[in-house]
């Protein structure tokens, strides 16, 4: 993975612009991180290879963009240092006024994390007299900040900047910090190699993570939509195996595909190429909508088949 010292350059058109300078600049947060800590594929890993694979569908060079600080994403974008966020960004009232959200790459719930060792936490209430470890920047700050109006026993103290999610939990299976809050899906993750943590209850309902983008750039907005409208997020999830009858039944045809020329790429916005359309006719035909999964490399494309997280290789 790359990093572009050129992104410090500003630029803040839209994607006629970025297609004659030929890059996309993504920007990505830094990781933290324990030496010899297990790292999981997770969705951290997905939003990578999927901006990848877009700004190559775009025709155009990813620039990855690392920033030190989460805190200072947003003001990144927003100056034109970047063109897009992928960071597994909250969306939230907030960042909205801010900046553009694509459509959802995924949804989470802000989860309550402690040690398994200590008593355990079912309701607000139990966090009074407990100290909550979060970012500033994060959604998280938000979520424990309203606790804390109405529960003023709530120590809610702020994180290091430079410190991700994952580095967090890490602190708090180890005792260094109390308690503090994520999102499920990394929690769900943490919990296979950081056996010193305990889920307590969920502090929201099921929240947006999508890519963020500078208001000024709808062309770009548009073209990131609509290749995000044909990638099969839950793929991890849903395992099938059935015949076409089954098939039938859910509705959908799942393609395990990887980007290319003669596969499917962006084309001003508009998915196109050979073997995509040829797919998308044959979904047509059987009366079935067509999502288009990307594995993360193309090795994993007849794993993934045989796993049953698609129906057809193309």
């Amino acid at each position: 993975m790359a990093c572009g010292g050129e992104g410090r350059l500003a630029e803040l058109g839209d994607l006629d612009a970025l297609q004659a300078h030929g890059q996309l600049r993504i920007l990505i947060p830094q990781v933290s991180g324990v030496d010899g800590l297990p790292r999981q594929v997770d969705l951290f890993d997905l939003e990578r290879d999927l901006a990848d694979s877009l700004a190559r569908g775009l025709g155009l060079e990813p620039v990855w963009i690392v920033v030190e600080e989460r805190s200072a994403l947003i003001e990144e974008l927003v100056a034109g240092h970047g063109d897009l966020i992928a960071a597994n960004l909250t969306v939230t009232p907030e960042r909205a006024e801010r900046i553009a959200f694509s459509r959802p790459i995924t949804r989470v719930r802000e989860q309550v994390v402690s040690r398994n060792d200590g008593p355990s936490l079912r309701r607000v209430e139990d966090l009074e007299g407990r100290s909550v470890v979060v970012r500033r920047s994060s959604s998280f700050w938000g979520t424990v900040s309203s606790l804390v109006a109405d529960h003023p026993g709530i120590e809610l103290v702020e994180a290091p900047e430079n410190l991700d999610t994952e580095e967090i939990l890490y602190r708090v299976s180890t005792g260094e910090y109390d308690i503090t809050v994520a999102d499920d899906r990394l929690v769900s993750d943490a919990l296979g190699y950081m056996p010193g943590l305990m889920v307590g209850f969920s502090l929201t309902e099921e929240r947006p993570i999508a890519w963020g983008v500078r208001p000024g750039a709808p062309m770009l907005l548009s073209a990131i939509d609509s290749f995000l409208s044909t990638v099969h997020f839950q793929a991890l999830d849903s395992m099938y195996s059935g015949d076409l009858s089954e098939i039938k039944r859910r509705g959908v045809l799942r393609v395990l595909t990887r980007n290319s020329a003669a596969t499917y790429f962006v084309w001003r916005g508009e998915l196109v190429g050979f073997e995509y359309d040829l797919a998308k006719a044959f979904a047509s035909r059987h009366g079935l909508s067509l999502e288009i999964v990307v594995p993360p490399t193309r090795a994993a494309l007849l794993t993934w088949l045989r796993q049953g997280k698609g129906d057809i290789v193309a």
